[in-house]
């Protein structure tokens, strides 16, 4: 009879990052909202964007909001994100 045996080696699990020591690297907040106005390099000086108008006075958006992706790909707008 032949005598089996089974070896299972134990690898650390890929997806677990090591803990960051103290001092490492601080951690970054999420931005909780963004300002967003017409930049200075903008041609107009109104953009409608997402169903609002922005000017070059700011306007802040929660960070959830359904429309960042598309007013951040918009050329005209600045678009900075606020961690506060």
């Amino acid at each position: 009879m032949e005598e089996t045996t089974s070896v299972t080696e134990t690898q650390p699990d890929a997806q677990a990052a090591p803990k960051p020591k103290k001092g490492d690297v601080k951690a970054v907040k999420p931005a909780t909202a963004y300002v967003i106005k017409v930049s200075a390099a903008s041609p107009v000086r109104s953009v409608r964007s997402a169903g609002i108008i922005f000017t070059d006075i700011e306007q802040r958006l929660p960070a959830d909001h359904a429309a960042i992706a598309e007013l951040k790909s918009n050329p005209w707008l600045d678009v900075t994100e606020v961690t506060e």
